[in-house]
This record gives structure tokens, sequence and C-alpha cells, in this order.
């Protein structure tokens, strides 16, 4: 094969080099311009998780206080007196404004089909319609648990029938986050199983179902957990 070069003259040639040489330095500076955007959005990236890792970190912490700390004397529902139940007003003012945080953040996210339902909640508790407000609460946590344990049904969630049974989506949340759950102790862990199972009663209808202003109030802190818990996941 005859070389391509071979009928170009001297001057022809210091052309093409100085184009080729030309065209590498646009290259390299396109490619350094390029490095250094995908470099500033990884920065921004960086920070925008760190941030965000902490604002979890704190909303983590604030509602295992609320939970630990601001609600006493909750029981198992066999042994639940509602008059004896004290839930501290930081922890009522809690449950209530991360609520009012969540409309918008229902509404802007991946459960956005719950905004309807989770607003009448909000509602029916501010008009103290406690039963309707546990209901719906309910509702929605039993919709955000199946959706969470539906999107990892073919990797560690596995069900047999159309929908995951409750305590295998609560088994798949535990799986999940566990540690964050029990970061500071088994108080945390019992007052969890204690409104599960309060949850249990409502939704079967069983013997033990209190329908009170502290069931509402503990519904709607434990709603929030777990949305905001798995909200970034899906």
């Amino acid at each position: 094969m005859s070389d391509p070069f071979f009928k170009f003259t001297e001057e022809q040639m210091k052309t093409l080099i100085n184009i080729a040489i030309t065209y590498q330095q646009i290259h390299q500076e396109q490619m350094a311009q390029l490095i250094k955007k995908l470099y500033q959005v990884g920065y921004n990236l960086h920070n925008n998780l760190a941030n965000l890792t902490v604002k979890i970190v704190e909303l983590g912490k604030q509602y295992r206080t609320a939970i630990q700390e601001g609600i006493t004397n909750f029981e198992k529902p066999v042994d639940y007196d509602p008059s004896k139940v004290i839930i501290h007003t930081w922890t009522r003012g809690f449950s209530i404004s991360t609520g009012i945080d969540m409309l918008e953040d229902i509404k802007l996210g991946h459960f956005d089909y719950l905004y309807v339902r989770f607003n009448e909640g909000i509602e029916a508790y501010m008009e103290k319609d406690f039963q309707k407000a546990i209901f719906t609460f309910l509702s929605c946590l039993d919709g955000i648990l199946k959706e969470f344990c539906e999107q990892h049904k073919t990797i560690d969630c596995q069900y047999r029938g159309r929908f995951p049974l409750h305590q295998e989506t609560f088994d798949h949340l535990m799986l999940h986050y566990e540690m964050q759950f029990a970061a500071d102790n088994a108080q945390f862990q019992d007052r969890l199983q204690a409104f599960f199972e309060h949850r249990h009663q409502i939704m079967h209808g069983d013997r033990y179902a209190y329908f009170d202003e502290n069931i509402a109030t503990i519904s709607l802190l434990f709603l929030g957990l777990v949305f905001y818990t798995v909200k970034d996941d899906i």
C-alpha cells in the first residue's frame, strides 16, 4: 500500500501537522473543561450528599428522642391504658410538624399517590376525628412498607402472593434498617413493636383496638419515621 502522504509537498505537510497540533490543543482544552465541570458536579454532589446524610442522621435522632423520651407508659394493646400514656408536648409538636412537612414531600416524590389520602388524615387529626386519622395514617404506612418490599421482590423480599404480608414488609424494613432503628437502646425496639401490635389489632378488628388521640399521634409519628427512612431508597 502506498504512503498516503507521499504526494504532499513539504509545505503541505507542515500545514497538516499544524492543523493536527491545533486540533490536539483544542481537544485537550475541551477535555480539561469537561474534567473541570465533572469535578465541580462531583464536588457539589458530594457536598449535597454529605448535607443530606447529616440531615437524615439528625432527623433520625429527633425521631428516636421523640419516641424514647417523649412517650411514657406506652404498652402493648392487651396492657394499654389510654389514661396513663403521656405524650410530651415536644413529641406531639414534632409529630405534627413533620406530618405537615410530609405533605409537601409526598406530593413531590415517589409516593405522590398517597398525597390526597394523607392530607385527609392530617385534616381528620386536626379536627380530632382520631379514628379516621388512625385508619388513614395506617393505610399510608402499610402502602409505603408494601411498596418498599415490592421494589425488592427479586432481591431480598420474595413473597408468594400478589402482595406481601404485613409481617413480610416489616421484616424487610428491619432487615435494611435494624441498626439505624436500634441505634440508642432496646426501648426504641420495644415501642416500635408495641406500635405495630396496635396496628394489627386495629387493622384486623381485634379485641384491643384503640382509636384515641395517643394512638393517632403515635401513628403519625411512626408513619413519618418509616416514610423518611425509605423515601430516598425508592
